[in-house]
């Protein structure tokens, strides 16, 4: 029997599929596939072609086995592996200086900037630039683009079209920080590693022409890493150095680097811990969950818990609003919000004890005060 030569790999398989698995393979293309390469649409008879089929599709799994493997050995990003590494030495040891050395006004002044780069995340390059919840006046977009600076999170740009990218195809492999590959990579691997395919692929086709024509966005994004060097590293320094006589030492290991370290854990956090533990007032079905800990981490961007009331996120947005440089606010009717969860959420979660939530503060700021204060009486 003559056969017409393959086009594809893809037609290979799937012919090879079909052959084998008879009436339990289905494919839309198949049957076209069929009458493609067979002669007078004697379907059967390419049975006899089974074998070198098998022999084909068996060295073509054999080729991209080997290609998964060395894309496995290659997935690591060492730049990324050993700049995280030094900043996180850095970190530790500004922890080092400030539960031995550094002065107690040092270590609130490194919680309040670590809080203001926080709010530059989620009132600016979340909210405002990604989503797009509310508008800005010039004046208060520069702000929020400082406070941005302060995180050491990429330029906005980028966060921007990765962080939707993440919602259009949230936990699957075009999710920048899918959390179906584990914990860990959820939480740092993904900034360890490169970028999936699929996350480069469907990332390109992000609509982006908001911040593609936003001079100031366009701005950072050219001078990003002057402004962190400015922004991140270098007035944070001098400020506890000139107006309280900090050394500079502690004015940078403890003022930059631990805040950074405790800042960035907070950030990767929403990725992973948000994904593990809490409830879904919402959707019952999908992976994200809100809980205590989420809320303090993220300045209450999701409004519910005992941040309802006081959400320090949207006091800051409501702060500007009254102020009229934040204007054109995207709110949800508390409706809406209602029958969504009574249509797909999981009302057990409720019946969450007070008590449970007042503990998960308590241990929240017990844990960021308890090896500064353990210092403190260990200095003698």
């Amino acid at each position: 029997m003559v056969i017409t030569v393959l086009s594809s790999i893809d037609d290979l398989t799937n012919m090879y599929n079909k052959v084998t698995m008879g009436s339990n393979y289905h494919d839309d293309n198949t049957d076209d596939l069929l009458n493609k390469y067979s002669i007078n649409g004697i379907n059967n008879k390419i049975e006899t072609q089974t074998t070198e089929i098998k022999l084909k599709t068996d060295k073509f799994n054999h080729d991209h086995s080997n290609y998964k493997k060395a894309h496995k050995v290659k997935i690591i990003w060492w730049p990324n592996v050993v700049g995280m590494i030094i900043l996180y030495m850095a970190g530790l040891y500004g922890l080092y200086r400030g539960m031995f050395y550094a002065k107690p006004i040092t270590i609130l002044y490194m919680y309040v900037m670590a809080i203001i780069a926080g709010l530059g995340v989620q009132c600016g390059v979340h909210r405002l630039w990604c989503h797009r919840t509310y508008k800005a006046n010039h004046a208060l977009q520069y702000i929020l683009m400082a406070m941005f600076t302060l995180a050491f999170q990429d330029h906005i740009y980028k966060w921007s079209r990765d962080h939707r990218t993440h919602h259009k195809y949230s936990d699957t492999d075009a999710d920048p920080h899918n959390i179906n590959r584990g914990f860990f990579f959820s939480h740092v691997g993904w900034f360890l590693s490169k970028k999936h395919p699929d996350v480069i692929k469907q990332g390109a086709h992000i609509d982006m022409t908001d911040l593609d024509r936003n001079h100031l966005v366009q701005f950072h994004r050219r001078h990003y890493m002057k402004l962190v060097a400015i922004i991140w590293g270098v007035i944070p320094t001098l400020i506890p150095y000139y107006l309280w006589g900090e050394t500079l030492c502690d004015s940078y290991f403890v003022g930059v680097m631990l805040r950074y370290l405790i800042g960035s854990n907070f950030a990767m956090c929403i990725n992973s811990v948000a994904h593990y533990w809490g409830y879904k007032p919402y959707d019952s079905t999908i992976n994200p969950t809100e809980c205590t800990l989420r809320h303090l981490m993220d300045y209450g961007a999701s409004e519910y818990g005992p941040f309802e009331v006081f959400n320090l996120g949207t006091l800051f947005i409501d702060f500007f609003a009254w102020l009229g440089w934040a204007y054109d606010l995207r709110r949800a009717p508390p409706e809406m919000v209602d029958q969504r969860k009574k249509r797909t959420g999981d009302l057990g979660w409720v019946k969450s004890s007070r008590l449970y939530e007042l503990c998960t503060v308590g241990l929240f700021f017990g844990v960021l005060a308890f090896p500064f204060v353990i210092g403190y009486l260990l200095r003698g």
